[in-house]
């Protein structure tokens, strides 16, 4: 499996709360990303993890 190096994420903003929604899961995002950057060492694993985390939070902000 190849690492990836890149992520997206698609935010659902039809409504006013799926504004307030997003900007409250893309904070908490952050938070992981810098706590993910503080303690994993290892490149690849630190990838693996943010792309993780960029994924899950992509599917929730999605709204299916």
């Amino acid at each position: 499996m190849a690492v990836p190096s890149f992520s997206r994420i698609e935010i659902r903003h039809d409504t006013l709360t799926d504004v307030f929604r997003a900007a409250n899961h893309l904070q908490g995002l952050s938070s992981q990303l810098l706590h993910l950057h503080a303690t994993i060492a290892d490149k690849d694993l630190l990838r693996l993890a943010v792309h993780s985390a960029i994924r899950e939070t992509s599917t929730k902000l999605r709204g299916n």
